[in-house]
């Protein structure tokens, strides 16, 4: 009977741990704390508005419009190579999540739509992925896309563009 109380215990802390941890990292990562803005009062009574340092936080990072896709690289105007690394986090119907490389062309140079095994649904999952593409022999500029699925119809949405760079074949970008 002991063994059991202390499976429960451990089971009853272990979910506290896990729920408290995903409200923190869900609330560091809201859309809602990237826009609060400070509020003080200048000496003629005048309210002045200024960013928090919550702002700071996401300047390295690209957001969706709707900040429910954040992209932590690659950045805009990298040098890429393959495999690109893409980092971020996505919060989308069914943890389904596309990326796209276009040349400067706009030709699909390479195009990846999968579902994410981890992490529940509804909530941020965690992005780290590797895109293999067909590395152009001469380098140019192009775009990376990302983005989420809508449940009313699966068109694109939340979607992420960044102007990118081809490194030259046979060459680092990053």
């Amino acid at each position: 009977m002991l063994n059991d109380r202390r499976t429960v215990l451990m089971l009853i802390g272990s979910l506290f741990v896990g729920v408290f941890c995903g409200y923190i990292l869900g609330w560091y990562f809201s859309p809602q704390q990237a826009t609060l803005v400070k509020q003080t009062t200048n000496e003629n009574g005048q309210v002045q508005a200024s960013p928090s340092p919550a702002v700071e936080k996401f300047k390295d990072i690209s957001v969706s419009d709707s900040g429910e896709l954040l992209i932590s690289t690659p950045r805009p105007g990298d040098t890429i190579t393959t495999p690109l690394k893409v980092n971020g986090l996505a919060r989308g119907f069914e943890n389904r999540v596309g990326m796209r490389l276009k040349n400067q062309d706009g030709i699909v140079v390479r195009e990846t739509k999968f579902t994410a095994k981890q992490g529940e649904i509804g909530t941020f999952i965690s992005l780290g992925v590797d895109m293999i593409f067909a590395q152009p022999t001469v380098p140019g500029d192009g775009t990376f896309e990302a983005f989420t699925f809508s449940a009313k119809d699966g068109s694109e949405i939340n979607k992420v563009t960044l102007p990118i760079k081809f490194a030259p074949h046979g060459r680092s970008g990053l």
